[in-house]
């Protein structure tokens, strides 16, 4: 931008002599406002793409913690038919109480995913202490 600036201003001066004041006055409150434009656009690109990041790690995240889920899920639900079967008569009692425990087991895990995804999401008091920039950067004083 700043190249176009000069050029178009040593053309006016080139062309205009005595009248370039003026024109010089005009090609920079011009240029200026489309510089503004320029930074604003590029402020508001750099924005939307760092919601786009943000947007696409919480789709991820998201994403694991549901894969994590559905595995525990489907065990509890296989051991349930193990029940269901107990109480019909069609599985024996050491099969069912197996299956009450894991059921348990597996629904406790499903709770604590849950529980540490929301102590995840839930905004933490910044903790405020004191580093040193070297240690924090890996140099040493000279």
């Amino acid at each position: 931008m700043a190249g176009v600036r000069l050029a178009l201003l040593r053309a006016a001066d080139g062309l205009l002599d005595e009248r370039a004041a003026p024109t010089r006055e005009a090609l920079n409150r011009t240029l200026d406002a489309e510089l503004s434009t320029m930074l604003e656009c590029y402020r508001v690109l750099d924005a939307h793409a760092c919601q786009v990041e943000k947007l696409s790690a919480i789709a991820k995240l998201v994403a694991g913690l549901a894969h994590q889920i559905r595995n525990p899920l489907n065990g509890a639900q296989l051991h349930v038919v193990i029940l269901e079967r107990a109480l019909n008569g069609k599985a024996g009692q050491e099969e069912a109480q197996q299956a009450v425990q894991i059921v348990g087991e597996e629904l406790k895990r499903v709770a604590s995913m849950l529980t540490a995804f929301l102590e995840l999401a839930r905004a933490q008091p910044l903790e405020l202490d004191s580093v040193s920039l070297f240690e924090l950067f890996g140099r040493h004083p000279s």
